[in-house]
């Protein structure tokens, strides 16, 4: 038994149920709908108003890859104010979200987070003038956020929680309970939205490619033009943030687009 289920098991018998409730649930979680749903239920253990959470491409050190970025590398789901998520978006304020910089470093990766004690430390002025921004929208002015991310491969991610929430340390225990459990059913969502970005006809020019046939080969055998050919091939390459089909196959086959042959 690792140490958070043995957390759990000295819990009270009904917040224990509504833990390992959550847990199964994030592990049979298909997609979106099936997410929101597992976070309302989550304010059967801590009270909260608006939720977000994030799963990204990180590099080596921990840190986000925010530049070249494709339409696979991150998914978020969130119920914050629409003003603001649109004000977060047209301003690029991920750059300098002082929450998201200190989540994804090493040292930190895995550690619960009250946002205004992080506030509190914030040096550098563009993240003064976030916290500035945030300020205005006072509901969501203070918070909780934990990270986690997948062994072996570059992807973190983060949940933040934040309106009325309770900061007991209670509420950071069940949090960071949940948090691998959040990562694995997020991870899973967009593992599905993946698979969903390319088109039945895209997957099967990329397995021929795979197994070695050229251009004029994967046109004849799909009874389809080297131009039609080439036109999927473009567009995979739009899709996966790739330039060679060498690449587009093996990005395809890292994210169970195609499968090994």
């Amino acid at each position: 038994m690792d140490e958070s289920m043995k957390l759990v098991a000295g819990m009270p018998l009904r917040q224990s149920e509504i833990i390992l409730g959550l847990v199964n649930r994030c592990s049979c979680c298909e997609g979106e709908d099936d997410f929101r749903r597992i976070m309302q239920d989550l304010k059967l253990l801590i009270n909260f108003t608006f939720w977000k959470v994030s799963i990204v491409a990180i590099d080596k050190n921990y840190q986000m890859v925010t530049h070249q970025r494709t339409v696979d590398d991150s998914l978020t789901i969130s119920t914050f104010p629409r003003k603001w998520e649109q004000k977060y978006q047209r301003h690029n304020l991920l750059e300098v979200d002082p929450i998201l910089h200190k989540n994804f470093t090493q040292h930190n990766f895995g550690c619960i987070q009250r946002w205004s004690e992080t506030f509190e430390n914030v040096q550098c002025e563009q993240q003064k003038k976030f916290i500035e921004t945030l300020s205005k929208f006072a509901i969501i002015s203070d918070g909780l956020s934990v990270g986690c991310k997948t062994a072996n491969k570059y992807e973190g991610s983060i949940v933040s929680l934040s309106g009325n929430v309770d900061f007991q340390p209670r509420s950071k225990q069940f949090l960071k309970i949940l948090a691998p459990h959040f990562h694995l059913a997020l991870v899973k969502i967009k593992s599905h939205k993946t698979r969903d970005l390319v088109t039945r006809q895209q997957k099967e020019v990329l397995s021929l490619i795979q197994e070695g046939f050229s251009r004029s080969q994967v046109s004849k055998l799909m009874s389809i033009s080297v131009g039609d050919v080439k036109y999927h091939l473009s567009q995979i390459y739009k899709k996966l943030g790739v330039n060679t089909q060498a690449s587009a196959v093996g990005k395809a086959l890292s994210l169970g687009i195609i499968g090994l042959r």
